[in-house]
């Protein structure tokens, strides 16, 4: 989302993003404005199909008459509803899980119809692999034909190969979230193997998980804990993670689609274990750029134990990573979606884009301290609103968050807002 705020801020187009919520706030990340479609009668703890559809119908009225194109990331958001110009995104084929076993064709079709009529309903349909389009050529040729594949991307002059010292290590590294649908459990189940086997050896886990995922990995820990470590990193920091690595895993059992951990693990030049799940077999061709499993903990340990007898394996697997990594340079990507926008806004709209420059909103952080009387505060508050602005009106006052909506947000003392506004002001 942040890199196609990117491209449409380089088409002159301001990309602002919603989201669920449990009460309507409006933050800033860098510079992208986020709405929360929150309301106090939406409980979002259990995502039921009425819930979903609550945040469907406020989405439509959040936007009527005011975009000029919507983008719903994923693409069943576009359910039961959607508001046009749309374009569709399928991040990977995420329903393939373990609820997916069907006995009858009515039971697959309630199962699926949220994705097959969201996939129809947008007037753009783009995949990030071709997993997705050939799944939904069995349900609809049509919508097979018809959909768009611009696969996921690696900036190669963020990932790039590094000469590595030397320290008689070989670092295994799993970059993934760390539960069950990425692999952490077929992982976790041949550590004791591999370690016992080869005192070379390290296995690096480097992700965020739930705190019982956790546990099962300081249990793994407890038994070797100066060869098994677990942290996380920064999204901007990863580059450092796959410069340091040797063998990447990329186990995933399901919910897959071009994963960009394989491809930034690809453009690093790293030794590459994935299964054939979701898109990862657009990226890896089997003992030609990586090794190709299926996905269990017998496969991935006879794949690691290949890789670490064999050091030539593993200088070829990387160099042939690096040259098909070249093939999901970033600006590729970028190029794509700037077609595929272009091609659905109309003449009418670009030609305004092009004769208007946009005006960027202007946000205001209003301070109040315990004295502060409201008629001195209350018409700047009401003159940004009437022009356009954003305001935060920070105190302290626990029922505050109740009354937020949209661009006036009310937050607490502590509440942190992740980016400077454009103008802070004080009332004692």
């Amino acid at each position: 989302m942040v890199d196609l705020h990117e491209v449409c801020n380089e088409l002159g187009l301001k990309l602002d993003i919603y989201q669920y919520g449990n009460f309507p706030w409006y933050r800033k990340f860098n510079d992208i404005d986020v709405y929360s479609l929150g309301h106090e009668s939406l409980d979002i703890k259990v995502f039921s199909y009425e819930c979903l559809n609550k945040f469907n119908r406020r989405f439509l009225h959040a936007v009527e008459e005011t975009s000029i194109l919507n983008f719903y990331s994923a693409f069943f958001q576009a359910y039961p509803n959607v508001a046009h110009p749309s374009i569709g995104i399928s991040h990977g084929v995420a329903w393939d899980n373990p609820s997916s076993e069907f006995t009858e064709g009515n039971q697959f079709w309630n199962y699926n119809e949220r994705f097959i009529t969201s996939a129809k309903q947008v007037q753009r349909m783009v995949s990030v692999d071709t997993n997705t389009a050939n799944w939904f050529q069995t349900v609809s040729h049509d919508l097979g034909q018809k959909m768009l594949t611009i696969p996921n991307y690696v900036d190669p002059e963020e990932f790039f190969p590094v000469s590595k010292n030397d320290d008689g290590k070989i670092k295994i590294v799993y970059p993934r979230r760390l539960y069950e649908a990425r692999g952490l459990y077929i992982t976790l189940a041949i550590v004791d193997n591999i370690l016992e086997k080869y005192p070379d050896a390290e296995f690096h886990f480097v992700g965020k998980g739930f705190d019982d995922d956790i546990k099962e990995i300081e249990k793994v820990q407890s038994r070797w804990p100066d060869r098994v470590f677990c942290y996380y990193r920064n999204m901007e920091d990863m580059h450092l993670v796959y410069k340091n690595a040797d063998i990447v895993l990329i186990p995933t059992l399901y919910s897959e689609g071009t994963s960009l951990s394989c491809l930034e693990a690809c453009a690093t030049g790293n030794t590459i274990i994935s299964t054939r799940i979701g898109g990862l077999t657009d990226i890896i061709i089997d003992h030609f750029n990586g090794i190709l499993i299926s996905p269990d903990s017998k496969s991935l340990e006879k794949a690691i134990i290949e890789c670490l007898e064999n050091p030539q394996l593993r200088k070829r697997l990387g160099e042939n990573a690096i040259e098909v990594s070249k093939a999901f340079n970033k600006k590729i990507w970028k190029e794509h979606w700037k077609e595929v926008i272009k091609d659905l806004l109309s003449e009418e709209v670009q030609k305004k884009l092009s004769s208007e420059s946009q005006l960027s909103d202007q946000t205001i952080e209003i301070r109040l301290g315990a004295n502060a009387e409201k008629h001195e505060w209350m018409p700047i508050v009401v003159g940004y609103l009437n022009r356009g602005g954003k305001v935060f009106i920070r105190g302290d006052r626990e029922t505050w968050p109740e009354s937020s909506f949209a661009r006036i947000q009310w937050i607490s003392e502590k509440a942190e807002l992740y980016f400077q506004p454009d103008i802070i002001k004080r009332f004692d």
